[in-house]
């Protein structure tokens, strides 16, 4: 793999991460301190119990990111042509 190869992937992958961050971060303060706050809330309180309703968000996105990769899989994409 030639040097110029490798800096672009390297690139890639730290520009998904910090537009990764920003999109949490945007998620985290607009929308689970807004709409979200019913689930979010608990978050921010101290509990005895194993699950909080915010654990929600995380099996929202979990299925959501499931689904869109299965989908990717079923209509043929093939993987190696995202790295």
């Amino acid at each position: 793999m030639s040097i110029l190869i490798f800096t672009i992937y390297l690139s890639i992958i730290f520009i998904t991460f910090i537009l990764m961050e920003g999109v949490a971060w945007f998620l985290h303060k607009y929308f689970m301190h807004g709409l979200g706050w019913f689930l979010h809330e608990d978050y921010h309180r101290s509990s005895e119990s194993r699950f909080e309703k915010n654990d929600i968000f995380g099996l929202f996105f979990a299925i959501l990111s499931f689904l869109l990769i299965l989908t990717g899989f079923l209509s043929g994409f093939d993987i190696r042509l995202a790295i």
